[in-house]
């Protein structure tokens, strides 16, 4: 079956709404970068990156796991 296609700004917008769900305000000031792992396919990642401080191990815990579950839903749209 094939996956319903979002873009990375999208996608960038749904992981940050599960993660302000989760944590509040406190991830006002983090960056992330969704990405295309393959040429010409729809998968994706996303990571966490540059900040200006530490990101905590549950913002982690919870980026990684809303991560893996929009990518078993979502492909990346060009």
């Amino acid at each position: 079956m094939d996956k319903l296609q979002k873009t990375a700004k999208e996608l960038e917008g749904m992981l940050r709404s599960a993660l302000q769900k989760q944590h509040g305000a406190i991830i006002d000031d983090l960056k992330i970068r969704v990405f295309r792992t393959k040429a010409d396919l729809p998968d994706w990642n996303a990571e966490i990156v540059g900040g200006e401080r530490v990101v905590e191990d549950d913002v982690k815990n919870t980026f990684e796991r809303d991560s893996a579950e929009l990518q078993r839903q979502f492909g990346l749209a060009d």
